[in-house]
């Protein structure tokens, strides 16, 4: 979804250098609108190199060492232990500006073994835009240095 609210994001992203370089070299469209899923490009608000508030293009994604397997959200509770998580805890957060964030709906079915059911778009009440909170790092692949993140996640609430 593009509310309007999102398009300054949008916007700021899009017209970096850093952008263009993704695309080209990485093969990662730009869209940064509408439903973003794992490995896209979104618009995300971190501090510049003086310590700013910035906006930025990244990659949804973080790799554990296994290109094939790449991890996109992280679990606040233990983010500060992990090894693949810790520097950026101590050192690299971010917030990412949405429209909503998916929730899906686990059961248990009748042999015991729990599903994914149907996914819920969530979004807080009385408001068109979430700010989710993040890490990010800078990757490398072919020569190219970008900026990565995931989302903190926790277990939901009861009331969700």
């Amino acid at each position: 979804m593009n509310l309007p609210e999102l398009r300054p994001y949008i916007e700021a992203a899009r017209r970096m250098s850093i952008a263009e370089q993704i695309m080209r070299q990485l093969a990662r469209p730009a869209a940064m609108t509408g439903e973003i899923r794992p490995t896209d490009m979104a618009a995300v608000i971190a501090p510049n190199k003086h310590g700013e508030r910035s906006v930025f293009p990244m990659l949804w994604v973080f790799y554990g060492g296994n290109l094939y397997k790449p991890l996109v959200n992280c679990r606040v509770e233990t983010a500060r232990v992990k090894p693949l998580w810790s520097d950026s805890w101590k050192q690299h957060r971010c917030v990412i500006p949405a429209s909503f964030y998916y929730e899906w709906q686990h059961y248990t079915d009748s042999k015991g073994k729990v599903r994914t059911g149907n996914k819920y778009a969530i979004q807080p009440r009385g408001s068109e835009v979430t700010y989710l909170a993040g890490l990010y790092r800078i990757e490398k692949m072919r020569d190219l240095k970008y900026p990565v993140f995931a989302v903190l996640t926790r277990a939901p609430t009861d009331e969700l």
